[in-house]
């Protein structure tokens, strides 16, 4: 049953409401007067809902007072209860501003509110629910009340029918379409809420329509249910279906719980990635965490991500967890034939890639037939050239055996490899082939076994971190100089790709695929000459659809739809103030913030002293927030280290984690504050004199003994 006990105060204040008001003609504020009566509820109809002011830039109070300008005060009285019960559920409304309006309303009417020690304000004091926006939408749910109140007065025996579930669902399943109709805006959160004050063992704590057709979809699909089309009813049979195996003491179940919510909320699911074979596979593990969901699912609707918070909270640990829980669903998966090719001509000389396609071949071929080749186009796709055919007869002619009669170039370089016949087809020599099967078996087999589909993480997943000498050559492409491959040894030059071109490339020819770039300490390099032209195809409508040319090589060059960027960025760094506008446009950014759930059960020990890490870190960080700013706390990274390690280890680790690691950090952080660092660091103080900073370094027990007295401040 849908029944919870911490709400049983609401419960009684809205039966209250019921007997004083709705059926009954009082007041639930002042119960005796005779607020609720028809004539007056009638007048409030009229002025308020037939007379509606629509539109107007005016708040809700401001066009409630220009249509009650001539209302009667027991009017005026009516909203104030309306307010109340409007108010009653909410836990994202302050108690503060629940008095508010109803006194604002109380003091319209001229009347006295109850005292502030009055029971009937307590059940204000705790909601049921987090109200969102078009709860908010104080109209509609409050208009509903009043014609709720209307239809139960107006029917032959209020009492019995305001106790009929099946009955007030009816009326309000009818006013909510009536007032949908006219207003556009259908008042059903109030709906929910006045099912579930009134009947809590058959109607649900929730106030969305949505998440009830979510809950209903999802754990129908689950059970395999056969469920009634009433959501309501839906809803009953799905809660005895989860309860039935779970003990007393897990029941009730509650849908907003981590627990469920995960399940039928598609804004906390993670990201969804189909198999290749048309099934469906989940990416989710048993202890995915919330912080985990909220990255993934931020990346079914951006490809664009950035990771930020305070040094030490794991956003590197995370891009990376992220990165490899995107691909792994693929790592048995086969590439597109292009990128294998890619992948096996990546780092080789030109003459080695000839040979090993004559090699594969095994024939005799023209120039312009070579360079349809698959292994050369796949070398032309990663390091163009401005003639191909050029390229590929250069370098035919240079590594051409010393006997052939065909070829008439002078100069020729080892290894020796190629030949021609008379009709300038060019064919692999014998000596070529040895040199193939002894240096480039690798190669053949890496070709021969391209198909099985066996890969690893890093093989779609590229790693570079920004500094700020990074620039756009580096990213995208420049000139470079390059050593000849013959044994001259002549430096020439050409166009190189950088290593967003390379990705983008591999991309572009696997789509089946997904491919992460992960960018660590984003915001230190220049953004703007780093992305250069490219900064606005990154955004996730213009992937694949604009392209740009490229400076150097004036190819065309788009970024695709399956090439995730996850960059991480340091809010402590000072380099955040320079972070690109433009960059800040184009991402997503998720705040990752220390984490103390995962110290709360960690500490180091001793005989006399026993220091919880989580309490400890947790003092640091109010410090600091409290001093300098929430984007310089200190992260729960730094501890794990101490938490991970033997607990006869744990001691000396947290000597080189301290002293090393935090204690510095923090007296850069107070570099010019250094007596409120020196005063929050007082327990470290032995005779109450400090004259430096190395004053204070502590080690063994003396350290976790000033530790443990800072985990215990009270300020």
């Amino acid at each position: 049953m849908p029944f919870v006990k911490d709400h049983e105060p609401n419960y009684r204040m809205f039966a209250l409401f019921e007997e004083r008001c709705i059926v009954g003609n009082k007041s639930l504020l002042w119960p005796d007067k005779d607020l609720w009566i028809l004539e007056n509820l009638y007048e409030l109809k009229r002025v308020y809902g037939d007379e509606a002011i629509e539109g107007s830039d005016n708040s809700f109070e401001g066009k409630l007072e220009l249509q009650l300008k001539n209302a009667s005060p027991q009017v005026w009285g009516i909203v104030a209860d309306l307010f109340y019960i409007f108010t009653l559920p909410s836990l994202s409304i302050t108690y503060e501003k629940k008095i508010s309006y109803i006194r604002w309303a109380a003091e319209k009417a001229g009347y006295q509110l109850p005292e502030a020690s009055d029971n009937i304000w307590e059940p204000l004091h705790t909601g049921i629910i987090h109200t969102g926006i078009q709860y908010h939408i104080k109209f509609g749910q409050i208009l509903l009340t009043i014609r709720y109140a209307i239809a139960i007065k107006e029917s032959e025996n209020p009492k019995q029918i305001s106790e009929n579930s099946k009955e007030v669902a009816g009326i309000l399943d009818k006013l909510v379409t009536e007032i949908g109709e006219i207003f556009k805006l259908p008042p059903r959160d109030m709906r929910h809420i006045i099912l579930y004050f009134k009947f809590p063992e058959t109607y649900e704590a929730i106030i969305s329509s949505t998440a009830k057709e979510n809950i209903v979809q999802c754990y129908k699909r689950k059970f395999e249910l056969d469920v009634p089309k009433d959501l309501d009813e839906a809803l009953i049979q799905i809660r005895n279906e989860i309860e039935k195996d779970l003990s007393q003491d897990e029941k009730p179940i509650h849908f907003y719980d981590d627990k469920y919510k995960n399940e039928w909320d598609p804004t906390q699911q993670p990201l969804e990635v189909a198999k290749k074979d048309g099934s469906d596979r989940k990416q989710t593990e048993d202890d995915l965490d919330q912080q985990m969901i909220s990255i993934l699912h931020a990346l079914k609707y951006s490809k664009n991500l950035i990771l930020s918070g305070p040094p030490g909270t794991g956003k590197t640990y995370l891009a990376n967890k992220v990165a490899s829980r995107l691909v792994q669903p693929q790592i048995d998966q086969k590439l597109s034939a292009k990128v294998q090719d890619i992948r096996v001509v990546e780092g080789m000389t030109f003459y080695d890639i000839l040979a090993l396609d004559l090699y594969i071949n095994d024939g005799t071929y023209s120039v312009p037939e070579i360079e349809g080749h698959s292994l050369l186009e796949a070398r032309f796709t990663i390091r163009p050239v401005e003639n191909p055919r050029q390229s590929i007869w250069n370098h035919l002619q240079t590594h051409t055996a010393p006997v052939s009669d065909t070829v008439k170039v002078s100069r020729r370089a080892e290894p020796f490899l190629f030949d021609k016949d008379e009709n300038s087809a060019w064919f692999l020599t014998e000596e070529g082939k040895k040199y193939v099967q002894q240096n480039l078996s690798d190669k053949v087999t890496q070709l021969e076994e391209k198909s099985t589909g066996e890969h690893r993480e890093e093989d779609f997943i590229y790693k570079i971190t920004f500094h700020q000498s990074f620039a756009y050559e580096d990213f995208i492409e420049g000139i470079r100089p390059r050593i000849g491959e013959d044994e001259t040894g002549e430096i020439t030059y050409e166009i190189s790709p950088g290593v967003f071109s390379e990705v983008c490339k591999l991309a572009l020819n696997d789509t089946e695929n997904k491919y992460i770039l992960i960018i660590d300490e984003i915001n230190r390099g220049n953004i703007s000459k780093i992305f250069g032209e490219l900064i606005t195809l990154i955004e996730d409508d213009k992937r694949e659809t604009m392209s740009v040319n490229l400076p150097y090589s004036k190819r065309e060059f788009s970024v695709p739809k399956n090439l995730y960027l996850i960059g991480t960025m340091n809010t402590a760094d000072r380099s955040i103030a320079l972070m690109d506008v433009a960059l800040r446009r184009r991402f997503t950014f998720i705040e990752i913030m220390p984490r103390l759930d995962l110290l709360e059960k960690e500490f180091v020990r001793t005989s006399e002293v026993n220091l919880n890490l989580a309490k400890l870190l947790n003092k640091i960080n109010q410090f600091i927030e409290a001093e300098i700013d929430r984007n310089h706390q200190i992260g729960h990274s730094y501890f794990l280290r101490v938490a991970k390690a033997e607990q006869e280890d744990k001691l000396p680790v947290l000597n080189f984690v301290w002293n090393h690691q935090l204690f510095p950090l923090l007296k850069e952080y107070f570099y010019s504050q250094h007596e409120k660092l020196i005063e929050f660091l007082s327990p470290f103080i032995d005779e109450g004199h400090v004259n430096s900073f190395e004053d204070l370094i502590k080690e063994g027990d003396d350290l976790l003994f000033a530790l443990n007295e800072i985990s215990n401040l009270t300020k």
